[in-house]
């Protein structure tokens, strides 16, 4: 999928970005829990303690609020983008294999 004189073309690099952004995510794994810590650390959420121990509730805030509106565009840009190169089939596809695979690390984890 090389062009551009052995570069990778604009599709392949997306291509490329999404599998790794999508291995490393199951990779790293980290909990709920974690995930929740860091987007309070910077200010995108706010967390209150939930009915028992095991639950907590999270609202949005303002900045992420207007984190999301300013993401969007952008994430839409690259799922459009995908489509187009790899067309709605193995897009499809691709999204089954990621399911299973966080699924699988998911039951490891346990």
């Amino acid at each position: 999928m090389l062009m551009n004189g052995g570069r990778m073309g604009h599709g392949a690099l997306l291509l490329a970005f999404a599998a790794v952004a999508a291995a490393a995510a199951v990779l790293s794994l980290p909990s709920d829990r974690e995930r929740l810590a860091l987007l309070e650390r910077d200010g995108l959420i706010e967390q209150a303690a939930g009915a028992d121990k095991r639950t907590s509730l999270a609202q949005l805030t303002r900045a992420g609020s207007t984190a999301i509106a300013r993401a969007l565009p952008h994430w839409e840009s690259v799922q459009k983008e995908l489509r187009r190169t790899l067309g709605a089939e193995t897009l499809a596809q691709l999204s089954d294999i990621h399911a299973k695979i966080s699924d699988a690390a998911k039951i490891s984890a346990e």
